[in-house]
């Protein structure tokens, strides 16, 4: 792969956070190049305003940093009425990257995800707060989650919060965390996992999903990877795979001089504690993997979508399917291309008011689960773009295509 290819890719795709401070120190194992990008991708994970300042108090106040974070993390009130609406939060804090999950058992029993950013805060740039209903939305409540979890040491960011229900009432929440130790200045980028058995009220710490080995916050000595993005769809058909949880996520693979883009599938069996070993599903042929969306149909298959691309020039959505409960999948098949700028091309003169390097093709995958309809089984694939082979518009529109075979 090119260096200017990778390079181009992650600029693209690691959404990142413009600032004119950069992490000090230098790594001996990466390429100038590389290193920028790396450094650019973790001030958008760290994800507050003042990043050296912030270093410098990790590093000579640890203690003090680490009360105040504590202090801080608490749960939020939920639930105010404005102008008709029923408002689930009531902070004045940016909350975004929300995502919900209904009870498939009990639609009066709703679970809503955000990450809830603070620039100006060192203790708690971002939080992840966790709200819950038990009345079809009406009234909500803040649950008792802080963002604690056994060994923990500085939340410094992350976020991608998102939830699956079971059909036995668990809920099952995963989010993005950036750690670091205050100690010894070592991070780690991971994937974490926690359950609730009573709504979203309270959790259960699960473990880590996927973690990349720890690194020198400042040298970037020992990165390995980032692990991004991830999505969760649960088997809801009756038999022996039901409440199987399945969740698909990216795993940025670092060189000296490039990225590996490894699309991975890791499964939690529903009479299993853990998560298994995950697997890839994007070949060696694709130089580029990202954006995965994930669901389950009547029969029990595992469906996959993903933006990826063979030679850096030409996108397309693809499409894979597991029918042995998310062990193997077949080799990818292209659904659609697709022309986005800032991935597959660039344009100096496009823009969307209020967005800034954040354009991506959304990518999402549903199956209708009815049974006996004249769609049942029916798979949607959408995402967004503003072209197919080539762009047709200066705005972004919504696709979508369909399949009934497979």
């Amino acid at each position: 792969m090119k260096l200017k290819n990778c390079l181009s890719l992650l600029i693209a795709l690691s959404f990142i956070l413009h600032s004119s401070i950069v992490l000090q120190g230098q790594s001996d194992s990466f390429s100038p190049e590389m290193e920028q990008q790396i450094k650019e991708k973790l001030h958008h994970l760290i994800r507050v305003g003042d990043v050296d300042a912030f270093l410098d108090m990790a590093k000579n106040h640890p203690d003090r940093l680490l009360e105040m974070q504590s202090e801080a993390q608490r749960p939020g009130r939920a639930s105010a009425e404005q102008n008709g609406e029923v408002i689930i939060s009531d902070s004045n804090l940016p909350e975004s990257e929300l995502h919900a999950a209904m009870n498939p058992k009990d639609s009066n029993s709703i679970v809503v995800a955000v990450m809830r950013q603070d620039p100006n805060s060192f203790t708690s740039p971002l939080t992840t707060p966790i709200y819950y209903t038990e009345d079809f939305g009406q009234n909500w409540s803040a649950s008792e989650f802080k963002g604690e979890f056994p060994d923990l040491g500085l939340w410094a960011g992350g976020g991608d919060p998102l939830l699956a229900y079971g059909t036995d009432g668990r809920i099952h929440y995963t989010w993005l965390v950036v750690d670091l130790n205050v100690n010894n200045f070592l991070a780690t980028i991971g994937l974490h996992y926690m359950t609730s058995d009573d709504g979203g009220a309270n959790w259960e710490y699960g473990g880590v999903v996927d973690m990349s080995q720890p690194f020198n916050l400042l040298s970037l000595e020992g990165i390995d990877k980032f692990v991004d993005k991830q999505w969760m769809a649960i088997d809801a058909n009756e038999g022996p795979t039901q409440n199987n949880l399945y969740m698909a996520y990216v795993a940025l693979e670092f060189d000296s001089a490039s990225v590996n883009y490894n699309m991975l599938v890791t499964t939690k069996y529903a009479d299993s504690s853990s998560f298994s070993t995950p697997v890839s599903v994007n070949p060696d042929s694709f130089l580029f993997a990202q954006f995965s969306s994930i669901d389950v149909d009547r029969q029990g298959r595992v469906h996959l979508t993903f933006a990826g691309s063979k030679d850096s020039v030409n996108y397309g959505m693809y499409h894979t399917v597991s029918e042995d409960e998310g062990q193997s999948f077949s080799r990818p098949r292209l659904i659609s291309p697709f022309t986005l700028p800032e991935l597959t091309y660039f344009d100096d003169d496009f823009s969307i008011l209020g967005v800034q390097d954040r354009l991506y093709p959304c990518p999402h995958v549903k199956v209708d689960p009815s049974i006996d309809e004249i769609y049942s089984g029916r798979i949607y694939s959408f995402w967004t773009a503003n072209g197919i082979d080539t762009p047709k518009t200066r705005g972004l529109d919504i696709y979508f295509s369909f399949s009934d075979d497979g």
